[in-house]
């Protein structure tokens, strides 16, 4: 619309110099053209505007993507937390070998557990097995 406008404005100004069309004619379409253009320019803005809101909803889901990407990487931080939580805690039980009774203990709640650092430490605890029982005689070679 606004290059035939446009077209139509310089013909009318042509015929308006020769006589033919009065100056009422030429200010007509010289506002249609301006009506023209002013739409030319609004199109213009809608398409910038359009396309900014294509940029900006590629942001939103580019910063989507990497909300996820952070989500899934403190998923699996909380999950090796939890992990290394639950073997500090198993450290804090002591399991015998077999099932028995505590014939000594070296240690009292609350003390603090070194390794151990040679053959003088002493275990922390003792435990004697009673489902079975082991008995050394000396039995003479006549009986």
């Amino acid at each position: 619309a606004y290059n035939r406008w446009k077209s139509e404005a310089a013909r009318v100004a042509e015929l308006v110099k020769s006589g033919s069309l009065s100056q009422k004619v030429s200010d007509e379409t010289l506002s249609q053209l301006h009506g023209a253009d002013a739409d030319r320019r609004q199109s213009a803005a809608k398409v910038r505007s359009a396309t900014a809101a294509v940029q900006e909803s590629k942001a939103h889901v580019d910063r989507a993507k990497a909300d996820y990407v952070a989500a899934v990487a403190r998923l699996k931080v909380a999950k090796a937390d939890a992990n290394r939580a639950k073997t500090m805690l198993d450290y804090t039980v002591i399991r015998a070998p077999f099932d028995g009774r505590i014939g000594a203990r070296n240690i009292h709640i609350g003390h603090l557990v070194r390794a151990s650092t040679g053959s003088n430490d002493l275990p922390l605890l003792t435990v004697v097995r009673i489902d079975k029982v082991r008995v050394k005689v000396d039995v003479p070679e006549a009986d």
